[in-house]
This record gives structure tokens, C-alpha cells and sequence, in this order.
């Protein structure tokens, strides 16, 4: 991953710790492949890690449609 940032709660009412992360595919110096989807398939992502502590989780997928 990529441009991790942690996030500390200095105070109790921000919360608690957390961070914002970024995943790039296709890029230079990135994972390096791009993922292509046939038309009606779905991107599923997989967390594996205890989600009982998590108390919100945000996930944003952008991308673009190719003519061949």
C-alpha cells in the first residue's frame, strides 16, 4: 500500500486511532498490472483481520471503461 497515514486521537472526542490508506494497480511503481473486469462481473475486496473493533470502514474503487 501506498501514502499510509496515521491517524492519532488526541482527545476522547475524536475517537479513537485509525488510518487512511491507498492501493493503486496499473500505475509506475505500483503493483503494476490493471485489473480488468468482463462486463457483469464484480471487484470484491477481502479484509482479513478481527473487524469487531472497527467501527466505520470506508472503501472507494474508481476507474474507467475501455473501448476495444
Amino acid at each position: 500500500m501506498y501514502d499510509w497515514t496515521p491517524y492519532a486521537a488526541l482527545n476522547p472526542v475524536q475517537g479513537i486511532d485509525g488510518f487512511v490508506a491507498r492501493l493503486t494497480f496499473a500505475g509506475q511503481n505500483k503493483v503494476g498490472v490493471a485489473i480488468r473486469l468482463p462486463i457483469g462481473q464484480d471487484l470484491e475486496v477481502l479484509v482479513q483481520d478481527d473487524l469487531e473493533a472497527i467501527t466505520k470502514l470506508e472503501i472507494v474503487a474508481e476507474g474507467h471503461i475501455v473501448d476495444e
